[in-house]
């Protein structure tokens, strides 16, 4: 049986993969696999906003605030599992480091980030490179409106309502200088756009998940409403202006916009000292993909190369898989439209909203159903004891009392 100091690490290990934005069938397989690895019985429940763990005749249960995306903190986590693991960390040491944290950028340099990522989504937007220099302005400005109304307290809900109404009202302005608004205002709420949460949803309904699947699909709505109202309210306060009167950047633009949104994002994450190399690669050669096969093919096509090339890289480096596809796959991501949707559907315009729902669920699907196709060679190596050869002259107590060679 597991000793209470394995336990309460079993938990902080589950708290930490949670946090960091892992799906549910994830965290749950890796606590399962941790608690037969070490001799005893038991199950995990897994939900966005709540976590149950059953070790033998104990259980706990507890109430979780919604995941963030956070590659770098589920690296973390997983790193000290399989040191752990390896005997190279006691379950106390273990326990410490994900206790203590990972470093994190400053607000300035995070609003930085966020201005690249926007400048370089607009040429995968279609736009010219006008919309890129206002784009890098507005994100910016997004960027920083958000952290400022999440750091209110009582405003926090309404940051993503704050966030894109700055977003309409400077891309109101980019247009009087011949921006295209839609563009600018797309490229800006880019970071914002819940497309990964609504890839993750997809993935865990068709993983059996439903109810996790279920309420983070329920969260992704949430978060499309209020980012739609809040385009609204910044929409009647700059009306749109006149149409853009500059030529787009055209499709030689868009390998290197890939790379790059990809680079910054893998940073804005906290993932950008690992991993970032395979998984600028990764969505490179999936952009690729999609400009030569256009449609829901190409973004299946695209879809199973990002999660092949996860898979692989996971084998070698032994994190998961979700630290490069989650990356991999900016490009696929369905977001912008699934925001369209929320926009006219707060204009009421009904018949927009269907197509608009109908794409984004086609487009979602296709992605989803990449991924799953790629998953058939292999998952995640999960946490065993034997996951690398230990150094045989290193020893590590156990805080049951016994000595591992």
């Amino acid at each position: 049986m597991m000793h209470r100091i394995e336990e309460q690490l079993v938990v902080e290990i589950a708290r930490a993969l949670h946090q960091s934005g892992a799906p549910s069938p994830l965290v749950e397989s890796a606590v399962e696999s941790l608690i037969v690895e070490h001799g005893s019985e038991g199950q995990a429940l897994v939900t966005p906003t709540s976590l149950s763990i059953a070790i033998d005749d104990r259980t706990q249960v507890a109430r979780m605030a919604p995941p963030t995306l956070d590659l770098g903190r589920l690296t973390d986590a997983w790193e000290t599992v399989n040191a752990w693991m390896r005997s190279e960390l006691t379950a106390e040491e273990a326990l410490l480091r994900l206790r203590s944290g990972h470093h994190r950028l400053a607000n300035h340099w995070l609003a930085l980030c966020a201005a690249g990522i926007a400048a370089s989504a607009a040429p995968l937007l279609g736009g010219s490179w006008v919309d890129v220099i206002a784009a890098a302005f507005a994100g910016a400005g997004v960027w920083s409106a958000h952290a400022w109304a999440q750091s209110r307290g009582r405003t926090s809900m309404m940051a993503d309502v704050v966030a894109a109404a700055v977003a309409a009202w400077m891309g109101g302005v980019a247009g009087a200088w011949g921006a295209s608004p839609v563009v600018v205002v797309f490229a800006s709420v880019f970071v914002l756009l819940p497309g990964l949460s609504m890839v993750a949803a997809l993935s865990e309904i068709a993983a059996g998940s439903w109810n996790a699947g279920t309420m983070r699909t329920v969260g992704v709505l949430a978060v499309l409403a209020r980012l739609g109202g809040g385009l609204s309210l910044g929409h009647a306060l700059a009306p749109v202006a006149a149409a853009p009167v500059y030529e787009p950047l055209g499709t030689l633009a868009v390998l290197p916009a890939s790379a790059l949104v990809t680079w910054l994002s893998m940073v804005l994450m906290g993932a950008w000292r690992r991993d970032w190399v395979a998984a600028v690669l990764t969505a490179v050669v999936s952009a690729a993909i999609v400009l030569n096969w256009d449609g829901t093919f190409g973004l299946f096509l695209a879809a199973f190369w990002a999660g092949v090339a996860a898979w692989a890289w996971s084998l070698r480096t032994r994190v998961p898989a979700q630290s490069i596809v989650i990356a991999g796959i900016l490009p696929l991501v369905p977001g912008a439209m699934g925001l369209g949707g929320a926009i006219s559907l707060f204009a009421g315009q009904s018949q927009d909203v269907v197509e608009v729902a109908v794409k984004t669920i086609a487009s979602a699907t296709a992605v989803v159903g990449g991924l799953l196709a790629a998953n058939v060679m292999g998952e995640t190596p999960l946490p065993r004891r034997d996951a690398r050869p230990q150094d045989s002259t290193k020893t590590a107590a156990f805080s049951k009392g016994r000595t591992v060679a």
